[in-house]
């Protein structure tokens, strides 16, 4: 069975919504995004609080509720990096590798979610989800912007360079 659960920090009230496997739903299972397992490393299990909201047998329904709970968030009150409804690097994921199982979702789930490749990204970053660094690709900078840029790689290389003594 598939449970889509919160888990909630009660220090600072921030949560997490993800899906899980299992056949026992109230397990020890508090999620496993980066943000959230950080999270549990600093606070201690004992200061986060987890509520089973949804069950079912279906993958497909457990990702889509995930996906309409996570719709609209802000970063700030919340452990989720991006919007719910691909699953993550799971131990079903695992076995067939976490990029077979991106290639099994539709080209729409992947626009939504953020996930295209680079060279799809290359052709239209417009409709890529996110532009990964090619939205001034071919923008010309003004000598001011190039000023800006010079003063900062020669601060860090002036800090690398006090790092290495």
């Amino acid at each position: 069975m598939y449970t889509v659960y919160k888990t909630t920090n009660l220090v600072n009230s921030k949560w997490y919504i993800g899906v899980h496997k299992t056949e026992t739903p109230n397990d020890w299972y508090l999620g496993s995004g980066s943000a959230i397992k950080a999270a549990i490393k600093k606070y201690g299990r004992k200061k986060f609080h987890k509520e089973i909201l949804f069950i079912t047998e279906e993958k497909a329904v457990a990702y889509d509720k995930e996906r309409e709970l996570t719709k609209s968030f802000s970063e700030k009150d919340n452990y989720n990096m991006r919007v719910g409804g691909i699953g993550g690097f799971t131990k079903e994921n695992s076995t067939k590798g976490y990029k077979s199982s991106l290639a099994l979702l539709t080209k729409e789930d992947c626009v939504r979610n953020g996930k295209l490749g680079y060279k799809t990204a290359n052709i239209d970053p417009s409709k890529s989800g996110r532009l990964g660094g090619l939205a001034n690709k071919g923008i010309p900078k003004s000598e001011s912007h190039k000023e800006k840029l010079r003063q900062t790689w020669k601060l860090k290389r002036i800090q690398a360079s006090r790092q290495v003594v």
